[in-house]
């Protein structure tokens, strides 16, 4: 990618890590399954009576950390066997989702999307659609748990289907009777990008176009810029998650040229959900440092800063933001910006987004 040097810009000096928490951020692009806390996993696996490949909440921790940095996100996925596997019942998917809401907001998170893919918790009986409500449920309780302690979070859910699985209509439907009955705020396209074009899924997302249910879509992760195009002209994306193969079709300092995707998403405005970490551990950056979301904001892109997989990647939002400050320049006031941007894409009434937006623009450290 040709994205620019950090150490061509001026350095800012490194923001301390209270300040990074304390700054309100809002979290676009999180999986509910690849954010469990190791000590929950522990948990689940004794209650199953199913054997991990190490013991003690630290090992483990490590242990999903060095699987997910492994180059390739085929193998990336491999880790969440481990997750997704324990969460099949109405009980364990609620403690997760509660565990995580009480998660974001300790990292100063004040809004999230968290994603959740319903076609991978019916092993034991739960129905696609039981199980989103399930998720729904713990983290409403987890929200109401924060509010009263003080804290001040709001918590929604997106629905994935797996782009790896059989096309069904099964899934969609469960997805938009969610939708209908307020469980989620949008559906997602999920899985092992490359060999699993969206082009596929059109009519299923034509479906949930059609009933109001807007699109994130998972794109030019593992795959080429064509990925992207296909999630915003077949299936209605309003934002991609990832992204991070539009810095191929960028030049620091220019615009994107017509004819490219880069173009057609700065000219849409769509919002891209960068995860810095994660797109180095999968094989889409050889390091942060190399990531091009800096240079795609420069370039006129709406970027985000997201987490990904907590778990996996053994990260948190403040970490991610704390990754841009050290590795690619960013300062704080752009940092904030981030912020606002991705409060300005949430999937939520207009008059929220504008709370969220106040809320960061008058933060002061």
């Amino acid at each position: 990618m040709r994205s620019q040097s950090p150490g061509s810009r001026p350095a800012p000096a490194p923001l301390p890590s209270d300040k990074i928490k304390a700054l309100p951020k809002v979290l676009l692009h999180d999986h509910l399954d690849g954010g469990l806390r190791p000590e929950t996993v522990l948990d689940l696996a004794a209650e199953a009576g199913v054997p991990l490949p190490v013991s003690g909440p630290r090992l483990l921790a490590q242990w999903f950390a060095d699987n997910a940095n492994s180059g390739s996100l085929a193998s990336y996925l491999n880790g969440f066997r481990y997750t997704y596997g324990f969460m099949q019942s109405v009980a364990t998917v609620e403690r997760v989702a509660y565990e995580a809401v009480e998660d974001l907001a300790a990292d100063g998170v004040i809004y999230a999307e968290v994603r959740f893919a319903p076609q991978m918790h019916v092993a034991a009986g739960l129905t696609m659609l039981g199980a989103l409500r399930a998720a729904a449920h713990g983290l409403r309780a987890g929200v109401a748990a924060v509010r009263a302690d003080g804290g001040d979070i709001d918590v929604r859910l997106i629905a994935c289907v797996e782009r790896d699985l059989p096309i069904d209509d099964d899934t969609m439907d469960a997805a938009i009777a969610a939708w209908e009955q307020g469980l989620i705020v949008a559906v997602d396209l999920v899985g092992p990008e490359l060999g699993h074009p969206a082009a596929a899924h059109a009519e299923q997302f034509e479906r949930a176009f059609q009933a109001g249910v807007p699109a994130t879509i998972h794109a030019g992760e593992a795959d080429g810029t064509e990925s992207i195009r296909q999630a915003i002209e077949l299936l209605h994306a309003k934002r991609i998650g990832h992204g991070v193969t539009l810095g191929r079709e960028l030049t620091e300092g220019a615009e994107p040229v017509d004819g490219t995707v880069a173009k057609l998403v700065a000219d849409l405005g769509i919002t891209v959900e960068c995860c810095p970490s994660s797109n180095a551990h999968t094989g889409g950056v050889e390091t942060v440092r190399d990531h091009p979301i800096a240079m795609m904001t420069r370039c006129g892109i709406k970027t985000t800063i997201n987490t990904d997989n907590r778990l996996m990647s053994r990260t948190s939002l403040s970490q991610e933001t704390t990754l841009l400050n050290t590795e690619l320049n960013v300062g704080f006031h752009e940092l904030r910006d981030y912020n606002i941007r991705a409060a300005e894409a949430a999937f939520l009434p207009a008059r929220e987004r504008d709370r969220l937006i106040t809320r960061i623009t008058r933060f002061q450290p």
